[in-house]
C-alpha cells in the first residue's frame, strides 16, 4: 500500500501547484490514500510565509472537500493540518480540526513559540534540546 499524509500546494505558500494536481499526480503513482496537510493558519503575521492566511482557511476547504468529492472512487483522500506544536495555541488548532472536519494534525515544529526564531536556521545545543523537548510533547 502506497500511502502520503504530508503534501502542501500554493496554499501554504511554500508550496505549489493546484490541489487537483496532486491529487491526479497521487492517482497516476497509484497511491491508496492521499493527505493534503497544509501548514494551520496563524493569527500572526509572522508566519504567513509559509501557511495560508486565516481567512482563507473557509476557501480552502471548500475547494479540497469539492476534490475529494470529485474523486471518490479513485484515491482515498483525508483532510489534515500540520501545525507547530505552541501550547497556548493547541486548543486553536484542535478548534480549527472540529469546524473544518479535518481527520488529523500532523506536528511540524519550525518555529520557537515567539513564531521568529526557526529552529533551523541558527542551532545550538540549548535551541535543538528546545526543540526535540517540543517534539516529545506535541506527540504526547
Amino acid at each position: 500500500m502506497k500511502y502520503n499524509y504530508h503534501s502542501h500546494t500554493k496554499w501554504c505558500r511554500h508550496g505549489s501547484g493546484e490541489i487537483e494536481d496532486y491529487i491526479l499526480e497521487a492517482i497516476k503513482y497509484n497511491l491508496d490514500l492521499f493527505a493534503i496537510t497544509e501548514h494551520v493558519p496563524l493569527e500572526s503575521k509572522n508566519n504567513t510565509h509559509f501557511s495560508m492566511h486565516l481567512n482563507e482557511i473557509a476557501a480552502f476547504t471548500l475547494e479540497l472537500d469539492e476534490m475529494i468529492l470529485k474523486y471518490k472512487g479513485k484515491i482515498k483522500i483525508y483532510k489534515g493540518l500540520e501545525c507547530e506544536y505552541y501550547p497556548r495555541r493547541f486548543d486553536f488548532f484542535l478548534e480549527l480540526q472540529s469546524t473544518y472536519n479535518y481527520a488529523f494534525l500532523i506536528l511540524g515544529n519550525h518555529f520557537r513559540e515567539d513564531e521568529k526564531t526557526s529552529y533551523f536556521e541558527k542551532s545550538s545545543p540549548e535551541l535543538l534540546l528546545e526543540y526535540s523537548n517540543g517534539l516529545v510533547d506535541g506527540m504526547r
